[in-house]
């Protein structure tokens, strides 16, 4: 899954979670509740040497981001904030 992708599905996941309570529910609390998702994920990881792939990433133009480490979450997190829902 692209981080795009993933990002779409957070937020998707998280506006979803939420509906019950539609006063609160927006598109940017959606968003929110992703961000802090992935920023926890992150900090689970952040004692796990071979999470931290940035050094791979930086040496070589072919590296692709994998879900299982931190470049990619970090693409996530920016990609988060470009997704859009019609909020009926």
């Amino acid at each position: 899954m692209s981080p795009e992708e993933k990002a779409i599905q957070l937020v998707g996941e998280m506006y979803l979670v939420h509906s019950t309570s539609p006063s609160v529910v927006t598109l940017q609390f959606a968003k929110d509740c992703a961000l802090v998702a992935v920023n926890t994920l992150i900090e689970s990881r952040k004692d796990d040497p071979r999470f931290d792939d940035t050094l791979y990433q930086e040496s070589s133009c072919y590296y692709t981001p994998l879900p299982m480490y931190l470049s990619y979450w970090k693409i996530v997190k920016k990609e988060i904030e470009n997704v859009t829902f019609n909020e009926n």
